[in-house]
C-alpha cells in the first residue's frame, strides 16, 4: 500500500524514480532552514544570492538550498 510508504534519500534518486512509481515527493520551500529561530539551528542561517555570497568576508559555510548541484563546504571568504 503506497499510503504507508516513506522515502529517505537524495533528491536526484528520488526525482528519477518518483514518476516511475507514480508518486510525488514532498519538499520544503527553499527558505525553510533560514526561517527557523537560531535556537533550533544553534547558529544564524541566511539565504543569499551567489553574487552577495561572493562579497562576504571571513569564513562561511556554503551549500545549495535544495539540490546537490555543488558540494557543501567551508570557504575562507566569498571569493
Amino acid at each position: 500500500d503506497r499510503e504507508d510508504g516513506h522515502y529517505y534519500g537524495g533528491p536526484r534518486f528520488g526525482a528519477r524514480v518518483a514518476a516511475a512509481l507514480g508518486v510525488a515527493l514532498l519538499e520544503p520551500h527553499d527558505g525553510w532552514l533560514d526561517a527557523l529561530p537560531d535556537a533550533f539551528t544553534g547558529r544564524s542561517v541566511s539565504r543569499v544570492p551567489l553574487s552577495e555570497a561572493r562579497r562576504r568576508t571571513g569564513p562561511l559555510f556554503v551549500k545549495p538550498p535544495t539540490d546537490k548541484s555543488f558540494p557543501a563546504a567551508v570557504h575562507r571568504d566569498g571569493a
